[in-house]
């Protein structure tokens, strides 16, 4: 019967808002699926015309480059929105500048469906990209973007499956902010048109300030600080140790980046 073959990719933990379970993320295998179907069909139809069209100003060959960065902001925009609107009306309380609410109270928290479908949408966002790169399908990616993908998605599926949703959907509203800004900017700069360097770099000066305070300057507030001080309090020491341990890649990571960011605006400023 459907109802038989639907549970299968629907969940029943999803419909009926149960207990977060890692068999979800294993059974919604089929968005990551999707994703990469759609990324694959885009590539051959709207690449193309894209190309057509960059032509007539002699930049068909940045069509590739800016068409992966415009594929992500429409996706990251997408995301971050539901992000930010989970986490100011659906999140328990738990907000960048009101960390208690994250960890109190675990392991009842109730889950609602809208941070269920965030978490998962996200790991399998990732996911897709992961696969894509390797039968290349989508934008290729270098090797600190599958470390930072593969810690992230470590730590996506650890708060999803101990439910510290509350937890990991505040942390990439924060972070996820900078990110529609930064491909506008690289897309912008793809395309090195010269009627459009001052809405570059107004894009880049943009994307490089909500970098420095999503990312540097509020992490060690709203991410290490609950993390270091309340986790090993609250979770079973395995997992607040593991958690740990990806959040200090991922953050990490943030510096390096950022140093990036500092020495290309020094370099073209």
């Amino acid at each position: 019967m459907a109802s038989d073959y639907l549970k299968y990719v629907y969940p029943a933990p999803l419909i009926d808002d149960g207990v977060p379970r890692a068999t979800d993320l294993l059974q919604t295998l089929w968005v990551a699926v999707v994703l990469i179907i759609v990324r694959f069909l885009a590539d051959h139809t709207v690449l193309p015309l894209l190309k057509w069209f960059l032509g007539k100003y002699k930049r068909a060959d940045k069509a590739s480059n800016f068409f992966d960065n415009m594929y992500i902001v429409v996706w990251s925009l997408g995301t971050e929105v539901l992000a930010i609107y989970v986490t100011l009306h659906k999140n328990g309380g738990c907000k960048p500048w009101a960390t208690d609410a994250c960890l109190t109270g675990w392991p009842n928290h109730p889950t609602n469906l809208l941070q269920r479908w965030y978490m998962i949408l996200m790991f399998q966002f990732y996911l897709h990209e992961m696969v894509g790169s390797c039968i290349g399908v989508g934008t290729p990616l270098k090797s600190d973007m599958v470390i930072h993908h593969i810690a992230t998605m470590g730590l996506v599926s650890g708060a999803y499956i101990i439910n510290v949703n509350r937890y990991g959907i505040m942390w990439q509203a924060l972070f996820d902010t900078s990110n529609p800004l930064l491909h506008i900017a690289k897309g912008l700069h793809a395309l090195d048109l010269p009627q459009l360097e001052g809405t570059k770099w107004a894009a880049f000066a943009s994307f490089a300030a909500c970098f420095f305070v999503c990312r540097v300057a509020a992490a060690p507030f709203s991410i290490i600080y609950p993390a270091v001080t309340r986790s090993l309090g609250v979770l079973p020491r395995n997992w607040a140790l593991s958690l740990m341990a990806l959040m200090a890649v991922v953050c990490g990571i943030q510096w390096v980046w950022f140093k990036r960011i500092l020495e290309m605006a020094a370099g073209e400023g």
